[in-house]
């Protein structure tokens, strides 16, 4: 992409529906709001909201569009049509001249559809990322394999995630290793968080480990999610010094499973 000749910055919009987006995407925002060249337009499309807005309001980032899509308990489908609608209308009234996603989820998707409907080039942020099985995970494997199609330019976290793509017959010029965005985000806490981001602030003193446990994507949904419910209460009850952390996805179909019916009375 050329830079202005007379000196005017081009418009990047990068597109944030989930909280691990907005934790990836948040250093690429922050560069290029000092680029003499670029500048952020940064669109949440509230698919995280509440999520997404701490994780900007730590980097010192804020939403310039929130297309505020979701609804209660919404399928993929409802949540599709709603982002196709919403970005596809931005896109035709805003002079953009590139697009940003991160990734594999629906927002990353549609977005990337959507710039490609306005012929607007699109780079993807973790791009190469491959399972094989189209339904796991599901629905991001098919959204990032339909992505590799979409992008013009594809930013692979690792040489491996690039060959991967050259497997697909994606030009090799097209792909640039760069590493996973959320190291840059880690180094950027790092030394900013202070005492208080000590991993066991806030937890019960005694406490000798902590383990982190997140389990909410799709697949998981049910049976599985209590099962590694019911395993994180024996090691628990079994393991006094030991902390289990688990953050909680506001998910109606995840607390239903992990938190019990009398806490949610």
């Amino acid at each position: 992409m050329k830079n202005h000749s007379n000196g005017t910055r081009r418009t990047i919009a990068t597109i944030v529906g989930t909280r691990p987006e907005a934790i990836k995407l948040a250093p690429l925002i922050q560069q290029l709001g000092q680029s003499p060249y670029l500048k952020p337009l940064v669109i949440s499309t509230s698919q995280h909201r509440e999520m997404v807005r701490q994780i900007f309001s730590t980097f010192g980032i804020s939403a310039d569009v929130d297309l505020d899509v979701m609804r209660p308990r919404q399928t993929l489908w409802e949540l599709t049509s709603l982002l196709a609608l919403e970005l596809g209308s931005l896109f035709e009234k805003t002079k953009i001249d590139a697009v940003v996603v991160q990734g594999d989820t629906t927002s990353a998707f549609v977005g990337g559809m959507c710039a490609f409907y306005h012929k607007i080039p699109v780079g993807h942020v973790e791009a190469g990322l491959r399972s094989h099985d189209r339904y796991s995970p599901f629905p991001e494997e098919l959204n990032r394999q339909m992505l590799g199609r979409l992008s013009s330019w594809h930013f692979a976290p690792t040489a491996h995630s690039a060959s991967l793509l050259t497997a697909e017959n994606i030009s090799r010029h097209d792909i640039f290793v760069c590493g996973n965005t959320v190291v840059d985000a880690l180094h950027w806490m790092v030394g900013r968080a202070g005492s208080n981001g000590h991993p066991a602030a806030g937890l019960a003193p005694g406490l000798e480990k902590l383990v982190l446990v997140t389990c909410h994507r799709r697949e998981n949904l049910g049976e599985p999610m209590r099962n590694v419910a019911e395993a994180v209460r024996r090691l628990s009850e079994a393991h006094a010094a030991v902390g289990f952390v688990v953050p909680m996805h506001p998910n109606p179909a995840v607390r239903d499973i992990l938190v019990p019916e009398a806490v949610r009375m």
